[in-house]
């Protein structure tokens, strides 16, 4: 028999811990990161609730411990420090392994809130029993900590790939194989890929629905349905036909493991006025701080009473409670450098109320902070801001623009909708101000509006139209349907 050597081309999965973790972390309220912590507590006992007594430093986490006097140095020492300082490998865990229960009692926090299931438990388990290869099934776990609260994967096939040093041909095999769990759509880049594999699922893919949302999806986004059936030669009835079918499909996959339960609101970031500057801190109400056990930084100096086995062990827990630590402390960061970069941007909101908020987006603070716009997305998720004008939800400060007469000037969509509140506030209740008499007014102000923008804005505040506003100041009868054109 002939002895031959070949190379044979392997997948290997090399993820970053830290940035899984942060994934995972980034998007959490102050109640779910508390639980979080608990759960990492309960599991970890190199982990400790940290006291007034600071805890270890950085230097001490990546100094290795001396030999006892008298006993001569090894080259364990050198393992110890390359095992807690090499973290570019990461083995995925699984994600069904069975924990034992731990006493409630023990805890000195308070009894924590029982959560739902989530998405992500739900994914995992359906990961756990798909029929693929362990390489595949390892990057589908990989892939459900990417996906936000409506059931997308933001990052795309390349960004992915280079996280998870695959290929990209095996994030799109392992994506395609998640797309088809429960729900149906779950992991896709877009509404129309989401939609799509929905009907092929359902074995729609020889229908004028699946056609439409292949060949003639322009024309349906934007509602041209004269082009639609010119473009695919089917008649209005079967459009009808196919648009009810498409209608019942569902554009937000991860909707129904979405908790929109919030008991309290703790503010994440809190805002001080002092000396005439903004003072950004982050709070410290809800989430504990926790640090590394010293006893067990000490355990690692024993070298007489433990085995190999249990100082392996000790190394293993020290080494992961000090990869959480560093998470939190990125996360936290990031956290505190993106309210600040708010605070910055919307400092003439905080001065001067509505009328001061300007347009910002993810985009402008990923791109100012550079960040991933995904990061930026994931860390505001579930935050409040406390400020000296009360407490906002991150997200209320980013807007949408409104063009302007002047390129210097930006104006949001909230600034617009509270001046025409004001101008509705201040008008003759004889002669209501028409929604075209808002636009012109706007229109003079700098404010490049349309008649139906001011309609959309007054119904979203639900401002009566003018007649209606006219017939209850003097109550004159009127025909107009109620939120009709003013």
């Amino acid at each position: 028999m002939e002895l031959q050597q070949k190379l044979v081309p392997t997948v290997r999965l090399d993820l970053r811990p830290l940035l899984i973790q942060a994934v995972r972390l980034l998007p959490l309220s102050q109640i779910e990161l508390r639980q979080y912590l608990l759960q990492e507590y309960l599991q970890n006992p190199a982990l400790e609730v940290q006291s007034d007594e600071e805890g270890p430093s950085l230097d001490e986490l990546t100094t290795p411990p001396e030999p006892p006097e008298g006993e001569p140095s090894t080259g364990d020492d050198d393992e110890w420090l390359s095992q807690l300082l090499d973290e570019t490998h990461y083995e995925l865990p699984s994600p069904i392994e069975e924990k034992e229960p731990a006493e409630e009692e023990d805890w000195i926090w308070e009894r924590r809130i029982e959560s739902p299931r989530t998405l992500l438990d739900h994914l995992r388990w359906q990961i756990a029993m798909a029929p693929v290869d362990e390489t595949t099934r390892s990057v589908m776990y990989f892939l459900a900590e990417f996906i936000n609260p409506s059931g997308y994967i933001e990052e795309t096939e390349e960004e992915l790939a280079g996280l998870a040093g695959v290929p990209p041909e095996a994030i799109h095999q392992a994506r395609q194989h998640l797309m088809r769990l429960d729900p149906v759509g779950v992991g896709a880049h877009t509404l129309r890929e989401c939609l799509m594999v929905q009907l092929e699922a359902l074995g729609q893919t020889d229908t004028d629905a699946y056609r439409i949302l292949q060949e003639a999806w322009d024309e349906f986004v934007q509602k041209r349905w004269d082009d639609v059936t010119r473009r695919l030669a089917i008649s209005p009835e079967a459009l009808r036909a196919a648009l009810e079918v498409i209608y019942h499909l569902d554009p937000r996959p991860a909707q129904a493991y979405t908790v929109h339960q919030l008991l309290y609101v703790h503010p994440d970031v809190i805002v001080r006025e002092q000396d005439g500057e903004y003072v950004v801190e982050l709070s410290r109400e809800v989430v504990p701080r926790v640090t590394i056990s010293r006893r067990y930084l000490r355990l690692l100096r024993d070298r007489q009473n433990l085995s190999p086995e249990e100082r392996q062990y000790i190394r293993e827990r020290v080494l992961a409670a000090r990869r959480l630590l560093r998470t939190l402390n990125y996360c936290e960061n990031t956290l505190l450098r993106i309210a600040r970069y708010i605070v910055q941007h919307q400092r003439s909101f905080l001065e001067q109320g509505l009328s001061g908020l300007k347009p910002l987006s993810l985009r402008d603070v990923a791109r100012a902070l550079n960040l991933h716009e995904s990061t930026v997305s994931r860390a505001v998720q579930h935050k409040y801001m406390q400020t000296p004008r009360g407490t906002f939800e991150l997200r209320f400060f980013f807007q949408r623009r409104v063009s302007t007469q002047s390129a210097a000037q930006e104006v949001s969509a909230t600034t617009v909708k509270h001046r025409i509140r004001e101008l509705i506030q201040s008008e003759s209740s004889q002669k209501p101000l028409t929604d075209e008499a808002l636009a012109r007014l706007l229109r003079f102000e700098g404010i490049q509006i349309s008649r139906r923008a001011v309609t959309k804005y007054r119904l979203e505040m639900n401002i009566p139209s003018a007649r209606q506003r006219r017939r209850m100041q003097t109550g004159f009868d009127d025909d107009t349907p109620c939120g009709g054109p003013g």
